[in-house]
């Protein structure tokens, strides 16, 4: 049985009206590539999403390889985590999809640690710098947090997230 993902979660949410102009907040999205880890931490409804989106919009446009992935209320297990962060590198390297579909295919016959380890490995064999963005981390639970920092530390230096 295949166990699909949501391509919702893959793409930045469609803004539906003119967003506010943030020059100075726009010219900050090349600084997002120059750190392992950035973090946008601001009160609700203060535009976060919005912003991130712009960013990633941005540096699409210049021609960065850049992955989105939205979590929701209903969080997630840390495999399924894995996978989606694996669709995301996919999208924001294509060279990588095949290997990283076969391993989010199997995912419920797979460890967390051997999904977290082949997506490390693909990202670094592209040696492509990929932008991940992840909107509303808060929603993961303790383990795929965990595991979520796990991926992190251990990906090579041309991903930033």
């Amino acid at each position: 049985m295949t166990q699909q993902l949501m391509r919702t979660r893959l793409a930045p949410p469609v803004e539906g009206g003119a967003l506010l102009a943030r020059g100075r907040l726009i010219d900050l999205s090349r600084e997002v590539a120059r750190h392992k880890l950035s973090v946008l931490q601001a009160p609700a409804g203060s535009g976060k999403t919005s912003l991130m989106s712009q960013w990633y919009h941005t540096l699409q446009r210049e021609g960065a390889a850049t992955g989105w992935l939205g979590i929701d209320q209903s969080g997630f297990n840390p495999i399924d985590l894995l996978a989606y962060l694996g669709a995301a590198v996919a999208n924001a390297v294509p060279q990588c999809r095949a290997e990283i579909d076969a391993i989010v295919e199997s995912r419920r016959h797979q460890s967390a640690d051997l999904i977290s380890t082949t997506l490390v490995n693909r990202l670094a064999d592209a040696r492509t710098p990929v932008i991940l963005f992840i909107d509303d981390l808060h929603f993961l639970s303790g383990a795929a947090t965990a595991q979520l920092a796990r991926f992190i530390e251990f990906a090579p230096g041309e991903l930033s997230v």
